[in-house]
């Protein structure tokens, strides 16, 4: 971070100086820093203007971006962080982060002994990372204390953007009548009902107008090929979250 006196983010830099430094000498060398830079040139967002996802994040996107996208620079760091270094088109290469008082970096990839890398994505599969990350953010969010539990999505792998909803479109539908929704509801409990329905292998999901993002319209499915299902564009509000 540079500093000029002010910062258009943090108002008044005074006192400020050398902080960024600081921290990066004081960091224990226990603790793994990754670095990265990624994230400029890999736009998300823009799904949601295709009718996916609900609630404060869709409306925080649209409003900040006049119904855009925008870099991922965070995104991707969090993603990183718990998915792994190397989980994201993905490698590492080896240093230290050498910071100064103005916050001016340097990366020593001569000096390797204080256990932190640079994380650099294959810039070729920027749009699988758009992809993937538009998939998390306009997916229901999904309970359920213990992941692997019945019920909880731990069990199940979502496919976001399909919508298959009958035997030309990619699977067998099982409500009464059909194409009806079994009810709106958590997604969890909508694994949940699938559960407890001898043939269900999935559901097919659409988040609901009410619940800020919560709930989600469910419909049991079975005999799911994912080939077959409707795909992208209008399809890109619906996730289909298939039995592992």
């Amino acid at each position: 971070m540079r500093f000029c006196g002010t910062s258009p983010w943090l108002g008044s830099t005074t006192g400020c100086s050398g902080a960024a430094q600081y921290v990066m000498v004081h960091m224990p060398h226990t603790v793994r820093q990754l670095f990265t830079l990624n994230g400029g040139d890999v736009k998300t967002g823009s799904r949601f203007n295709d009718g996916c996802g609900q609630g404060p994040i869709k409306s925080a996107y649209q409003t900040w971006t006049s119904h855009g996208s925008r870099p991922s620079w965070d995104l991707i760091a969090v993603y990183l962080a718990v998915m792994g270094s190397t989980s994201l088109y993905s490698s590492e290469r080896q240093g230290t982060d050498i910071v100064d008082a103005a916050g001016n970096e340097r990366f020593d990839t001569g000096d390797t002994s204080h256990n932190e890398a640079q994380v650099w994505i294959d810039s070729s599969h920027n749009d699988d990372v758009t992809r993937r990350l538009d998939d998390i953010l306009c997916s229901a969010p999904c309970g359920g204390d213990d992941p692997s539990a019945v019920g909880a999505c731990g069990r199940y792998t979502m496919h976001s953007g399909h919508n298959c909803w009958d035997s030309g479109h990619g699977a067998d539908d099982l409500e009464s009548p059909p194409h009806s929704s079994c009810g709106t509801m958590a997604l969890a409990d909508c694994h949940k009902r699938c559960d407890e329905t001898p043939s269900c292998t999935g559901v097919t999901v659409v988040v609901a107008s009410e619940g800020g993002g919560n709930l989600v319209e469910c419909y049991r499915k079975t005999n799911i090929q994912l080939s077959k299902c409707d795909y992208g564009g209008g399809a890109w509000k619906f996730d289909t979250w298939a039995k592992n």
